[in-house]
């Protein structure tokens, strides 16, 4: 799994960070991803992992051209997964 590096604009990544905060505030989903890291890594560790979960999904909604939706946004993303990991599977045994 990839990181948030120090490579980049300090600004994006404090405003990933921020945002991240306030995400997990509005975002059902969200915080209960943040709790289950911070119990298992602290809260400094969840909060990053939580702005990579949302950068990955900003990417993904300007690829798709759609808003975020709270809570439905998890599903929708784990879907994606799940049909590129059962396209993956296919090609590898096709």
């Amino acid at each position: 799994m990839g990181r948030i590096t120090g490579i980049g604009k300090d600004s994006v990544r404090t405003t990933l960070v921020e945002s991240s905060w306030w995400l997990i505030r509005k975002d059902k989903a969200m915080r209960a991803k943040y709790e289950k890291i911070k119990a298992r890594a602290g809260a400094k560790r969840a909060i990053v992992a939580v702005a990579r979960i949302l950068i990955l999904r900003i990417r993904r909604m300007i690829l798709d051209g759609q808003g975020y939706t709270f809570s439905e946004a998890c599903r929708r993303v784990s879907e994606s997964m799940t049909q590129r990991a059962d396209l993956l599977h296919y090609r590898a045994r096709g």
